[in-house]
């Protein structure tokens, strides 16, 4: 029986410049395979989730597996593949999709794969992950004349410095061409019709994918949303001390979801927690923060995660600890005291505000101290014993809740009409909070997280109250003590946006773009040049390729600077006629195009009187000549038979070849009985020209 056996992330660090010197050698099919997983879960069944990652795995030999970036809510079983449901009971915070990998060692070799796990809750979210391109798909919208319009309402949604997945049809005849606005390509995956992207702007970006092919040339356009990402960090000392409270403190976006891994097999979900370590050691302490991406409706389609690490370092001795720590009101007294200790000890106490600005005490030097707090969200606490044997001598560090009078909306203050946008203030436990807005559309309210869809352009507000009703209960407070406010003024700017955005055309065509504003500043990439005029924007395009037309607003006026479009300019076909430039009237000549052109459509045209063609559509047609006309003249049009539909025209000139006319014979008087030569003149001189003589009567 083959053994697997769970690997620590502090071995596996320890163990990396192994790997790196290229001592293990990759997968082998038939020892040591490590294959992609997706699990898709209903919010109901995540409770009774639990799914093996080495089912489908080949392992024939004693194995280490390794599990590295483990989502929120989910976490491993040590010593095996399996992963379970950790998270709350409804599930409320793990909806979206989530990537993270494992890796097998065993021997010289190791095999890594990756596995998604997508969380289906409420309304469909879409998958961020993965976005599948169709011909015609739901971003283009053809006009009458076949040019794609811009169509932002089709756009599909993903998450700043993201990893997508793009899939275009594939066959392995085609050759892909791949542009992107927003983001970067970091190259194919298994064939060039997969293709991965990082998403580095926040915006409206663009995916562009040009297929050639036997059947012709195509091209894929998909808008693109780019949605801004949380941003994970914080701070904590090191090294600590042994089975010592160790205080994390997040700088990672307001409001975002927290999922604290610190390496020795614990977790949490607070915003700023502690944590004690039991062992000695170093331990790499993974944040994972995530925030739910919007859309117009306010539905969250996807969700943006970031993560920061950092290591820790832990002694073998323990630290001191601090007493009475408890959430406060903003003017709250409080007295912090140790049971750690010794005779002649010397006691160094620090104590802060959350904005580290020094918060006088009295006791400095003794096992206790005594202060007042001011200003929230929360105080510092830290002591350090220098003197006893047995106690470590770095600080032990602890935070202290404090409800303040007033709390800073964290959130967007510029917004565009329809945007949806999320704000919080602080949270604190056992806090009760009432939100009122204006100008917008409350579509989510969630304690100190509130969910906004602004409406016209004006000015917006937000205002929220709040109060711990356990707090403001004990002896010594009052209203309003253990309550505050807070306030926010938000801008809601009108949206710079185009009125006319055509993105495909031809080479040697132009187009002309509209914004909804007059004072803008156009510009677009060489050889392609423009001629503005306000609000329009003319531009001409001498050559193929992918162009991004951009019109700038002035600041201030728009909730967004800019707007751009991506242009794909393909070239016109190019028909070339074979067949008889000369020849008789009267007989059926065959025409054809040389080297027809995949995906290209021919038509076939000869003008009335001039002669009869045998087919109107097609790579080759046969002409009979009209011998009663005086020019004659082909005619094919060549287009494209998919957007964009680029025509050209090639033209044949026939010259007729007609036999020499007969003008009379040498005499015209004979006798009976008597044999007489006659000899024929003609209109010219006779080239080939074969002769049918009649006599009447015949005898």
């Amino acid at each position: 029986m083959r053994q697997v056996y769970f690997l620590s992330l502090a071995l596996l660090w320890a163990l990396s410049p192994l790997f790196s010197q290229g001592n293990f050698d990759g997968c082998d099919p038939d020892v040591l395979l490590a294959v992609d997983d997706h699990y898709i879960i209903q919010e109901d069944d995540l409770p009774s989730f639990t799914e093996n990652l080495l089912n489908n795995d080949v392992i024939n030999m004693d194995a280490l597996v390794s599990v590295e970036g483990l989502p929120p809510c989910f976490g491993v079983e040590q010593g095996s593949g399996f992963i379970f449901y950790t998270g709350s009971a409804d599930g409320s915070n793990c909806c979206g999709t989530f990537d993270f990998v494992y890796t097998l060692y065993s021997a010289d070799l190791f095999c890594t794969a990756h596995v998604t796990i997508t969380v289906e809750c409420g309304t469909d979210k879409g998958d961020c992950s993965v976005i599948v391109l169709e011909p015609r798909g739901p971003g283009q919208v053809l006009d009458d004349t076949g040019t794609v319009e811009d169509s932002t309402s089709a756009c599909v949604y993903v998450c700043e410095n993201s990893i997508t997945t793009l899939l275009a049809p594939y066959s392995d005849q085609n050759t892909y061409d791949w542009s992107i606005t927003g983001g970067d390509l970091i190259g194919p995956l298994q064939d060039p019709a997969s293709v991965e992207v990082e998403w580095t702007t926040v915006g409206e970006g663009s995916i562009t994918v040009t297929i050639t092919g036997p059947a012709g040339t195509e091209v894929i356009q998909q808008c693109v949303i780019v949605g801004e990402a949380p941003t994970a960090g914080f701070t904590a000392p090191s090294p600590i001390c042994l089975e010592t409270d160790v205080q994390f403190l997040s700088t990672s976006t307001p409001g975002a979801d927290h999922f604290w891994d610190f390496g020795d097999g614990n977790h949490s979900g607070a915003v700023n927690p502690s944590h004690a370590y039991t062992t000695p050691g170093t331990y790499t302490v993974i944040l994972t923060v995530t925030a739910p991406l919007l859309n117009a409706e306010g539905d969250t389609v996807c969700c943006c995660q970031d993560t920061y690490a950092m290591d820790i370092e832990v002694l073998d001795e323990k630290g001191p600890d601090i007493e009475c720590i408890s959430t406060l009101c903003e003017g709250d007294s409080a007295c912090y005291w140790t049971t750690s200790g010794c005779s002649g000890a010397t006691y160094i106490w620090t104590a802060t505000d959350a904005n580290g600005n020094n918060v006088s005490f009295a006791g400095q030097g003794s096992p206790e101290i005594c202060l007042q707090w001011d200003q929230g969200p929360f105080g510092e606490v830290s002591l350090q014993i220098l003197g006893c044997g047995g106690i470590c001598d770095q600080p032990t560090t602890v935070q202290v809740p404090i409800i303040s009078s007033t709390a800073l909306i964290a959130g967007p203050q510029v917004v565009c009409p329809g945007e949806a946008a999320i704000y919080t203030v602080p949270k604190w436990m056992d806090v009760e909070y009432d939100w009122t807005v204006t100008g917008g559309t409350v579509v989510n309210q969630d304690g100190n997280q509130i969910s906004i869809i602004w409406g016209a352009a004006g000015v917006g507000t937000i205002h929220v109250e709040y109060e711990s009703p356990f707090l403001s209960g004990l002896q010594g407070h009052e209203y309003p003590d253990c309550s505050g406010a807070g306030d926010l003024t938000v801008e809601i700017l009108p949206e710079l946006e185009f009125l006319s955005a055509p993105s495909q055309t031809c080479t040697d065509q132009s187009l002309t773009f509209q914004v909804n504003d007059a004072s803008v500043t156009w510009s677009v990439n060489a050889p392609a040049t423009g001629t503005a005029s306000g609000a329009l924007f003319t531009v001409d395009f001498p050559s193929a390729g992918i162009y991004t037309v951009t019109a700038t607003g002035t600041p201030g006026i728009f909730c967004n600077p800019e707007v751009s479009v991506t242009v794909v300019v393909s070239d016109a076909p190019n028909p070339v006629i074979i067949g008889p430039l000369e020849g008789c009237t009267g007989e059926d000549l065959l025409y054809a195009i040389d080297s027809p052109e995949p995906g290209v459509n021919y038509f076939w045209n000869v003008p009335p009187g001039q002669g009869a063609l045998s087919s109107f559509l097609g790579t080759n047609t046969t002409v009979n000549w009209s011998s009663t006309s005086a020019t004659h003249q082909l005619t094919v049009t060549a287009s494209t038979s998919s957007p964009p539909v680029c025509s050209a025209t090639a033209t044949l000139n026939f010259t007729a070849q007609f036999p020499v006319t007969p003008t009379g014979l040498n005499d015209d008087v004979a006798c009976a009985n008597q044999i007489e030569a006659y000899t024929l003149s003609t209109s010219g001189a006779q080239d080939g020209e074969t002769f049918t003589w009649t006599i009447v009567p015949a005898t």
